[in-house]
């Protein structure tokens, strides 16, 4: 299975393009905006079926982690999650799933209000503490905290790894921000 790719954008079209990869051609499926002869990186799903053989193409890891989870909805394909992908940022999906918001969803042609209302229920419990994702509370402290870190060049999901450890008796922006680099060194 493909799970990485490095090269340079060959073709595009709606949705697609061919990275060429060492005089190789993959058309990858993917919201990317990169153009014809941008060298680029992509984080690949490759979905294997009787009839098919398709990669789906994303630029960082929580991009990935979100498609793989929306295709396991019954219901959601992976044309259908690349859509939803396209509507905003992971922790904007996140956050309307954890909200129940549908209306995020039923933006996206073809998802309606029993689509919206499913990805809702069967990601929900998946979107909080039980799979040991860190998720940011609803206050000004922790999105400055990750406002921060992504400053700094870090990655959701790199931020949220290190974030979903970080001692409940720290407080305030500063100094959880020191601890968080202190373990940001020790990630990379």
């Amino acid at each position: 299975m493909i799970g990485y790719l490095r090269g340079k954008v060959k073709y595009q079209g709606v949705g697609w393009i061919i990275l060429d990869v060492h005089d190789f051609g993959y058309k990858i499926f993917t919201n990317s905006k990169a153009e014809i002869g941008d060298e680029i990186e992509l984080l690949i799903h490759h979905l294997v079926r009787e009839d098919a053989s398709d990669l789906y193409g994303f630029s960082d890891i929580g991009e990935l982690g979100l498609f793989e989870q929306l295709l396991t909805v019954s219901g959601v394909g992976p044309k259908m999650g690349l859509a939803i992908l396209s509507i905003g940022s992971v922790e904007k999906i996140r956050q309307a799933i954890i909200k129940g918001d549908t209306t995020l969803f039923t933006s996206v042609s073809g998802i309606g209000k029993k689509v919206a209302a499913k990805i809702i229920v069967e990601l929900k419990n998946k979107m909080g503490s039980s799979d040991g994702s860190y998720l940011p509370q609803d206050n000004s402290e922790d999105s400055d905290l990750i406002a921060a870190l992504e400053q700094l060049g870090y990655k959701q999901m790199e931020i949220f790894e290190v974030l979903k450890n970080i001692p409940s008796e720290l407080s305030g922006t500063k100094t959880k921000l020191t601890w968080a680099l202190q373990r940001m060194k020790k990630v990379k």
